[in-house]
Parts: C-alpha cells; sequence; structure tokens
C-alpha cells in the first residue's frame, strides 16, 4: 500500500470514529427522553445515523464552514428537519441517490483536510482553492501557517510523549 493511500485509510477511520461518537450522542438523548420505567424507544440504524450526519452538519456550520448545495448537502437545519419529520412519522426517506450519511461523508473526503481534525483539533476545508491561481508568495504563505500551526492539537502525556499522529 501506499503511503497516501494507508493515510487516507486513517483518516476514514478516524471520521468513523468521530461519526460513532455524534451517533452514541444522538442514542443518549433518546435514552435520556425515557420515562422512568416507560418501555423501550426503538432507532433504527438508518435513523441513528442520519442523525449522525445532521449533526455533523450542524458541527460544521457552528464552526463557519458552509458547505451547502453545492456539495450536494442540505443545510443543518433542513437535515434535522426532514430527520424530525421522519423521526415523528415513523415513514422512512425515498431512497433517491446517496444517502444523507453517505453524502456527508463524501463531502468531507473531498473538502477537508483529513488529518486536520486530529493535528489542529479544527476542522479545515481545503476545497474551492485553485492552487494553480496562486502565487508561490502566497502557497509559501500557508505552508509557512501549517508548518508553525503543525503541533496546535497534540498534547503532552504525563510520561511527556505527545500524543496526535505521528510522522
Amino acid at each position: 500500500m501506499s503511503n497516501a493511500f494507508e493515510d487516507t485509510v486513517v483518516a476514514v477511520r478516524q471520521e468513523a470514529e468521530y461519526a460513532a461518537a455524534l451517533m452514541c450522542w444522538v442514542l443518549q438523548i433518546v435514552a435520556s427522553q425515557q420515562p422512568v420505567g416507560g418501555g423501550e424507544t426503538r432507532l433504527s440504524l438508518a435513523l441513528a445515523l442520519e442523525s449522525a450526519a445532521a449533526l455533523r452538519l450542524n458541527d460544521w456550520e457552528m464552526k463557519h464552514l458552509h458547505i451547502g448545495a453545492d456539495q450536494g448537502v442540505p443545510s443543518a437545519a433542513e437535515a434535522l428537519s426532514a430527520l424530525s419529520m421522519r423521526g415523528k412519522s415513523g415513514v422512512p426517506s425515498a431512497k433517491t441517490g446517496l444517502s444523507l450519511p453517505e453524502r456527508v461523508f463524501c463531502t468531507w473526503l473531498r473538502t477537508f483536510a483529513h488529518h486536520a481534525r486530529e493535528e489542529l483539533c479544527a476542522d479545515v476545508t481545503v476545497a474551492g482553492v485553485d492552487c494553480h491561481k496562486l502565487s508561490d508568495k502566497e502557497l509559501e504563505h500557508v505552508a509557512d501557517f501549517l508548518w508553525a500551526h503543525r503541533h496546535a492539537g497534540r498534547t503532552q502525556d504525563r510520561a511527556g510523549g505527545e500524543h496526535g499522529r505521528t510522522q
């Protein structure tokens, strides 16, 4: 396997872990809404995955990373509204093209720096920039900024070692 391929596989695994954490958060909210001794609420896997995807869209928007319809995803408000209506009616979404979780993942894959959340504790978009139109000086400024902040998301453990992606 090439190093770029291995890096992409690691990044996809980390994104899946983040989506799983969002799903756990959704499930905790659903469980907290249960009346004491009041039976069980069933949440389909599709609805849980869609909830996590809608929360991911909301997360991006809260960080002012407005992706929008040009990337094939709805706004967080639209996704959450559709999700709420489907959750109340119990009617699954009509399958036309990719599901919301698939579209959100594809958007992340082609739009975001794959290791930014781990290394910088931030989501960083990289799509939409035509690097061929940037001058060498502008590219040097971007490289200098990234190099200066390369350790921003890493923390020291008690033994003095770094946590974060190793080179």
